[in-house]
């Protein structure tokens, strides 16, 4: 079990935490903080300094953050963009720094919001289209990312899909 942190740590990343940990087991991406699932001792000390309670232990995590708990994971075992290989367990927040990089979920999970809607070759209704083009057009981190265009391996259909545009 470990303790995660949610959504409200989004855009704060106020860092009380990270002073109050006894094992240096919370890094920091580029928008949020990361607890390192294999490295918390869970002694609940980042808790309560939390000043926007964005820290829950695993169990407790609400359902409608449920999804952080992986993303938490997700941060130490899968490369980031720009890195060839994963974090992993470096043994210390201290030894790597800010990482100014966080996983795809972490900004918004707007990435696996497009990917639901819109997975390559599956034809979307209407409003998801339109929702996944301002997610898009609203997200910096996306752009690059995904792009608006059809798949060269998907045919026109009389339906518009999030890979087609509108």
């Amino acid at each position: 079990m470990t303790y995660v942190i949610a959504e409200p740590c989004i855009d704060v990343v106020d860092r009380a935490c990270v002073d109050e940990c006894p094992v240096d087991c919370i890094y920091e991406g580029k928008r949020s903080l990361y607890i390192h699932p294999d490295e918390c001792i869970d002694c609940g000390a980042c808790e309560p300094v939390c000043p926007v309670q964005a820290i829950f232990y695993q169990d407790d995590l609400p359902s409608n953050w449920s999804d952080h708990l992986a993303d938490n994971a997700r941060f130490f075992e899968t490369p980031l963009r720009g890195r060839n290989l994963p974090l992993g367990s470096p043994g210390g927040a201290a030894k790597t720094g800010p990482t100014g990089i966080d996983t795809p979920e972490g900004t918004d999970g707007m990435r696996v919001l497009v990917d639901r809607l819109a997975p390559c070759g599956v034809t979307c209704e209407r409003a998801q289209v339109e929702l996944w083009l301002k997610v898009v057009a609203s997200v910096p981190e996306l752009r690059g990312v995904v792009s608006v265009g059809r798949h060269q391996n998907q045919p026109r259909t009389g339906t518009p899909t999030a890979q087609e545009g509108m």
